[in-house]
Formats: structure tokens, C-alpha cells, sequence
């Protein structure tokens, strides 16, 4: 779900609501992916120390805690 928030979603809110350039949105984008990518390792390493589950419930739970505060932030750019 969130892959699919970054990847799909967001570029067309911000092209079509927000009325941001299709190029600005890509390279948000971008940006965001290049993030993901670097966490990815750190999370990885981190999953190496303490094991996969502790890991996967904080990320689970942070998405909970983040998700509305997201959406909030992302209608007040508009």
C-alpha cells in the first residue's frame, strides 16, 4: 500500500490537486525512492541484529501512528 502511495498516488495529487508540474512530481518521486532504498539497507542490517518480527511490528505500527498526520500534511499543500 505504501509503495503503491509513492509511486502512483502522489504524483497525481500533486499534478492534478496541488497543480505541481508532472516533472516536480516525478522527481519527488525520485527522491522519496532513492530513501526508501537507502532505509532499506539500515533495515535490513537491523533486522540482521534483532530479528525480522520486532522489526516488522514497529514498522507496522509506525505506519498506523504516521498515516493520518500524512494525509493532513498532504491536504494542506494544496
Amino acid at each position: 500500500m505504501t509503495n503503491y502511495m509513492v509511486t502512483s498516488y502522489l504524483p497525481t495529487y500533486f499534478t492534478e490537486v496541488v497543480g505541481r508540474s508532472q516533472l516536480s512530481a516525478d522527481l519527488l518521486v525520485l527522491s522519496a525512492m532513492i530513501v526508501v532504498v537507502t532505509i532499506i539497507v539500515g533495515v535490513g542490517r537491523l533486522t540482521d541484529r534483532i530479528g525480522r518480527k520486532p522489526v516488522f511490528v514497529f514498522g507496522a505500527v509506525g505506519q498506523i501512528v504516521l498515516a493520518v498526520p500524512c494525509f493532513l500534511l498532504l491536504r494542506g499543500s494544496g
